[in-house]
């Protein structure tokens, strides 16, 4: 995050926008390397999301998909990217926007049961009594998304997806089939650029996760 390739508005200036994709998922291997020996010598699978920009379509990258470094890159970039925000990246001819404005609104309950799973483990950036509003901008989200009106459908429409996925998640927690680790908070949003606040929020998630990972463990070790 401290790099100045990363974004700001000089990256916005020059058409990268706001959080420089390109350079965070595709050019930033010195800097952040990826362990891919390590990650193809895992057998688990994988389920990474993304949203067809041009018809609004759900598309998940599974590991028959994540065959080489760039693959892995371009998938994280695809499911990651933030509309307005950030250049879209086209994959195959194809621009695909943040995951999270699809199917599961960013929480993949859906998916995982679809995938067979009874039992989950899910971590959310959001605490416990987070309600996710309806979309105040959809008149401005809708102008600047004039050429891709299925994002901007998206955008308005995620609330209520995210809120019923939550409720879901909270269900399966109630009846014993899942753990949520709910952050005691959450000092940033998705678009802080200052690098001490982000350190001083990892720190805190950190602390969190370890005085957490007992009664995690125990859930994921359980008998059922």
């Amino acid at each position: 995050m401290g790099n100045p390739k990363f974004g700001g508005w000089r990256s916005v200036v020059r058409g990268k926008g706001l959080i420089n994709g390109e350079w965070a998922y595709e050019q930033s291997e010195d800097v952040l390397p990826f362990d891919f020996d390590a990650f193809t010598r895992t057998t688990e699978e994988v389920h990474v999301e993304a949203v067809r920009a041009d018809t609004g379509e759900t598309v998940a990258f599974n590991r028959d998909d994540l065959r080489t470094l760039e693959d892995v890159a371009l998938a994280a970039r695809a499911s990651s990217t933030l509309p307005i925000l950030m250049k879209m990246r086209e994959i195959d001819g194809v621009p695909y926007v943040d995951g999270a404005l699809g199917t599961s609104g960013g929480l993949l309950i859906d998916a995982a049961r679809a995938a067979g799973y009874t039992r989950f483990l899910a971590v959310l950036t959001r605490p416990r009594d987070y309600v996710k509003g309806p979309q105040k901008r959809e008149r401005a989200i809708r102008r600047m998304l004039r050429n891709t009106p299925k994002v901007a459908d998206a955008m308005v429409a995620r609330p209520g997806i995210y809120n019923a996925a939550k409720q879901s998640l909270i269900e399966e927690a109630d009846a014993g089939n899942a753990y949520i680790f709910f952050p005691d908070a959450m000092g940033v949003e998705s678009t802080e650029l200052n690098a001490e606040k982000l350190w001083a929020n990892y720190a805190a998630g950190q602390a969190q996760v370890e005085r957490d990972w007992p009664a995690m463990r125990e859930f994921l070790t359980a008998k059922r």
